[in-house]
Parts: C-alpha cells; sequence; structure tokens
C-alpha cells in the first residue's frame, strides 16, 4: 500500500474541454512470500517488500461528454527517487530505471 500527495491545477480551455497537470510524490510497492530455494532449509519461505518512491507529473487533457461525466486522455512522466526490495535478512538495490512514461485513459463519473 502507498500514498500519494500533492497537487493538481486545473485550466478550462472550452465547455467542453480542459486540460490539468500535477506533481505528486508517491510510494509503492508490494510484498510477496516466495519459496526459499537454500536446499537445506527447502521448506523455510522468504518474505520480501518492495519500494519505490516517485515523483509524478500527470498531464491530462478533458473531455466533457455530458453533465458530471468526463473521458480523460494523457500522459505521466515519472522520477523514481528510490527503489529496493527487503527481505529478512537482506536488502537489495533493484538498479530501477529513474525515469518513466506512462500514459492513461480513464472516465470520471
Amino acid at each position: 500500500m502507498g500514498i500519494a500527495l500533492g497537487g493538481e491545477a486545473h485550466y478550462q480551455v472550452g465547455e467542453l474541454v480542459s486540460v490539468s497537470g500535477g506533481l505528486l510524490f508517491s510510494t509503492q510497492g508490494a510484498k510477496q512470500k516466495i519459496a526459499n530455494v537454500d536446499i537445506a532449509n527447502p521448506l523455510l519461505p522468504i518474505n520480501t517488500n518492495h519500494n519505490l518512491t516517485y515523483i509524478n507529473i500527470p498531464i491530462l487533457a478533458n473531455v466533457y461528454v455530458m453533465d458530471n461525466l468526463a473521458v480523460k486522455l494523457g500522459v505521466q512522466p515519472a522520477i523514481n527517487l528510490s527503489s529496493n526490495i527487503k527481505t529478512s535478512n537482506l536488502t537489495v538495490d533493484t538498479h530501477a530505471k529513474t525515469f518513466d512514461f506512462f500514459y492513461s485513459c480513464r472516465r470520471v463519473l
């Protein structure tokens, strides 16, 4: 589970179209339980915790198709600030990409 904190600005271009942009700090990650590959202790599972920290910059075009219904299309560049994997006895640097580029399309009610 992660958090996202930041702000967003919205500019109405016309009656049906607007653009928005934002700056968000986010933490993302996952927990995983995997089988141990240690032959000496094959029944001992390994718990891992993946932690990622990003600055996300969403840029969206919003099209209002009717009252209270918008379709959004845009991109979200993301800058990776930190990433690591923790296990019960080891911390691993993941060497994750420092820059990601996402695109999104969503319907907002």
